[in-house]
């Protein structure tokens, strides 16, 4: 990686830090060691970068952020099919943020090489797995009311 490049990923880090989203550093951690690639979208209307990601050395993770004010569940993402048949592993994360849970992820992208972390509020976490029915897939809920209320979670 090019010194520019490892100068981004601090910069992305720090701003992250500042805003409380300490839980996501260890993906940009492990993308700026060159462990993984990291591809993350919040875009419910993107396509799914598949040369991009084919032509990957590393492990992939795929972020998906549907835990905006917007979360929509699969229904609401032109890519979810397509990632859902991409993922060989997945970790559909309805609950309040843990730095433990996206070290899990990285350590599921460096076993099985295809990796999908779907951030989305509690009430779709099932919609998400039930699109995974060939993949292991790790749903993270909260133990008691919903998410993104519910900073509480259980693993399942």
């Amino acid at each position: 990686m090019r010194p520019e490049d490892r100068s981004r990923f601090d910069r992305g880090i720090d701003i992250l830090q500042r805003a409380g989203d300490y839980y996501h550093v260890p993906l940009l951690e492990a993308t700026k060691a060159g462990l993984i690639d990291l591809v993350f979208t919040a875009d419910r209307t993107a396509r799914l970068p598949l040369d991009r990601m084919r032509r990957s050395l590393r492990p992939v993770l795929f972020l998906l952020g549907d835990d905006d004010e917007r979360s929509s569940g699969p229904d609401g993402w032109r890519c979810a099919q397509q990632l859902t048949r991409w993922a060989r592993g997945a970790i559909v994360h309805g609950s309040g943020g843990k730095a433990e849970h996206y070290k899990l992820a990285i350590s599921g992208a460096l076993t099985v090489g295809r990796f999908l972390v779907v951030d989305t509020a509690s009430r779709h976490v099932d919609a998400w797995i039930a699109l995974l029915p060939r993949v292991q897939a790790l749903a993270i809920v909260p133990r008691q009311g919903s998410h993104p209320t519910d900073e509480r979670e259980t693993v399942h």
